[in-house]
């Protein structure tokens, strides 16, 4: 249950995170850095073993409406899952970091 109402919060954040990413005119940097935020925080809750259908499913009922960017969500979950679940907590922060600066470079070369 705890784990549930952490991950809605979460899910929030990350949904105004992606909203503010659409309903704003923003600098590439900027636009980019809520991608990488959006993108650690998928990851953390990938290594934590939170099913990939939960959290789509999460996320895209609370950005229903929101004029949330959903196919920005998915690719990003959908990538994220790719990824090898790691037990050992270096290993995970590992994949935490490098997922988070892949998209985050992948996101200002794209602009």
């Amino acid at each position: 249950m705890k784990r549930t109402l952490s991950m809605t919060a979460t899910v929030l954040g990350i949904v105004f995170i992606a909203t503010t990413v659409a309903a704003q005119e923003e600098t590439t940097l900027d636009a980019c850095t809520d991608v990488y935020a959006l993108s650690r925080q998928v990851m953390i809750y990938r290594q934590d073993g939170v099913p990939q259908d939960s959290l789509t499913a999460a996320m895209e009922t609370e950005g229903a409406g929101q004029g949330v960017e959903v196919d920005l969500i998915r690719a990003i979950i959908s990538d994220a899952y790719k990824v090898q679940r790691f037990d050992d907590h270096r290993q995970r922060q590992d994949s935490i970091d490098e997922f988070s600066n892949k998209t985050m470079s992948t996101c200002v070369q794209g602009s």
